[in-house]
């Protein structure tokens, strides 16, 4: 578990309002540019995402009870082009895209200037 001084960092970029949602259950893993996320609480640390029930992100999410949230500049279309399509099952997400895996398995993008690794 993050100490309370790190999360607090990755929050306070939250204003950006740009990131890119990743989780996996087993063998399948998604990812969506997510334009809706904001902190719900400090204490413990919780964030709320709208991801629509029909994205098989959502399926993911509800199997595994993890998600990662990768914060990026504005500045970072590229990423956000990549994203923003959305990805059917099956397909790879991060195609072309450099991630690290952290604490829940679930993908970082390297390029992002902060994550949240969250569970449910």
């Amino acid at each position: 578990m993050a100490d309370k001084e790190t999360v607090g960092v990755a929050l306070g970029k939250i204003p950006s309002g740009v990131g890119v949602l990743t989780s996996q259950a087993g063998d399948q893993e998604s990812a969506m540019l997510a334009s809706w996320f904001q902190q719900v609480a400090f204490e413990p640390p919780m964030i709320s995402v709208a991801v629509n029930k029909q994205r098989p992100i959502a399926a993911l999410i509800a199997d595994s009870k993890k998600f990662c949230l990768s914060l990026f500049h504005t500045n970072q279309k590229d990423l956000f082009g990549h994203f923003a399509k959305g990805f059917e099952p099956g397909v790879d997400p991060f195609d072309g895209i450099d991630v690290i895996r952290k604490t829940t398995g679930n993908a970082v993008l390297e390029k992002a200037m902060s994550y949240l690794d969250c569970e449910l």
